[in-house]
């Protein structure tokens, strides 16, 4: 069996994109934090390596979904009745220097 890379607990749905990230969607934000109405992440990574956080403290983001062509993951958030598109080619742009800030103003485009 390969390496793993342990993510946040109660994962929902997974996604490979074509360079070996993985996106992942969990109800939890962190493993130490208690599972809470706006505690839940989506996070990338690579197997192997830490995942990091795309997304945090949002409200139980179910199975995703990626799209290869827009370059844009799709969220379903299960107890909101909606789906969240986050655009992943400003974020492909900016992860390595994405702060709270960046991730702040990639929510306020949903709302």
């Amino acid at each position: 069996m390969g390496p793993s890379t342990k993510v946040a607990g109660q994962i929902d749905g997974i996604e490979r994109n074509e360079t070996g990230t993985y996106f992942i969607s969990s109800w939890v934000s962190n493993t130490s934090e208690p599972t809470t109405t706006t505690s839940g992440s989506i996070r990338y990574g690579e197997m192997g390596k830490e995942f990091q956080v795309l997304v945090d403290r949002i409200n139980a983001p179910a199975d995703i979904g990626l799209n290869a062509l827009s370059n844009e993951l799709y969220v379903p958030m299960f107890k909101d009745d909606e789906v969240r598109i986050y655009p992943l080619d400003k974020w492909a742009t900016d992860r390595r220097t994405c702060t709270r800030a960046c991730r702040t103003a990639a929510e306020a485009a949903f709302k």
